[in-house]
């Protein structure tokens, strides 16, 4: 029995004398599709080359959702492959937000490239690996990210003109572009990583500036854990601050709904 088939069989007994409601295919492609997850890059996740148009990138994960979308199966019993399920579709989420951007379509393919780079490097070079790289960023981004923005705070509220504010807030802005893009870099070599996703679009922000591109992240970071009010709640605070009142609302509603008792999520809503 090979590997894959043992799988199958492990996900197929949950314990209960109720048939799996899927088939027999999907079981198999689910399997095998997962097991790409850790290695496989965007491109594959969407079943795509790396040269793939605009469009098919759009056309692939609509083919995709339609596959493999949880809602499909909605009710029926699944068994061991219900989390698979769920796994395999963030994963397709992810990377079609990542690929559809242009500029951070670009980003991941100058990560793709380094990393073969990396592991062409001649003899005696020792390059960091990626995760470890991401993780590296990853530290140092938070640690000068959250020192900038608290300066940010502490200036802007020490400057007592509006004019002097607006200096203090566009200097400080500066300071911590080159944290933040850390903080990106990262976020693109981890795109599994909710709560790296979170943190950039928490920091986005804070900036006040590319409230869409901090969007984007804090909804790859739901899409990932869709349990936890804080990553709709910073969907819901983005929204808010671009001026778009019902999907803030729509989004902190759900934000309280996972953690009731956030007073900070209430009155973030009750603004609105």
């Amino acid at each position: 029995m090979s590997t894959d088939e043992r799988e199958i069989q492990e996900r197929a007994e949950p314990g209960d004398e109720r048939p799996i409601e899927l088939s027999a295919e999907l079981q198999r492609e689910l399997v095998a599709f997962a097991r790409t997850l850790p290695v496989g890059s965007h491109y594959v996740a969407l079943g795509l080359e790396r040269g793939a148009a605009p469009e098919r990138i759009r056309e692939a994960f609509s083919e995709r959702s339609r596959r493999f979308h949880p809602d499909r199966f909605f009710g029926r019993n699944l068994g061991g492959f219900e989390p698979l399920l769920h796994q395999v579709y963030k994963r397709v989420v992810v990377a079609y937000e990542v690929l559809r951007q242009p500029e951070s379509r670009a980003r991941y393919d100058r990560g793709l490239d380094a990393a073969q780079l990396r592991q062409v490097a001649p003899s005696g070079t020792r390059p960091r690996p990626a995760p470890e790289r991401a993780g590296s960023l990853r530290s140092r981004a938070r640690r000068l990210g959250n020192s900038v923005l608290s300066d940010l705070r502490a200036r802007v509220g020490r400057s007592r003109s509006r004019r002097a504010r607006a200096h203090a807030a566009e200097a400080t802005r500066e300071d911590a572009s080159g944290s933040l893009a850390a903080l990106i870099e990262a976020a693109e070599l981890r795109p599994d990583d909710s709560e790296l996703a979170a943190l950039v679009a928490e920091q986005i922000l804070a900036t006040g500036r590319q409230l869409d591109r901090a969007r984007r992240f804090a909804e790859r970071a739901v899409a990932l854990e869709g349990n936890c009010a804080r990553y709709h709640g910073t969907v819901g605070r983005i929204h808010a601050a671009a001026g778009r009142r019902e999907p803030a609302r729509r989004a902190l509603r759900e934000a309280l709904e996972l953690d009731p008792e956030d007073a900070e999520l209430a009155k973030a809503l009750e603004k609105l």
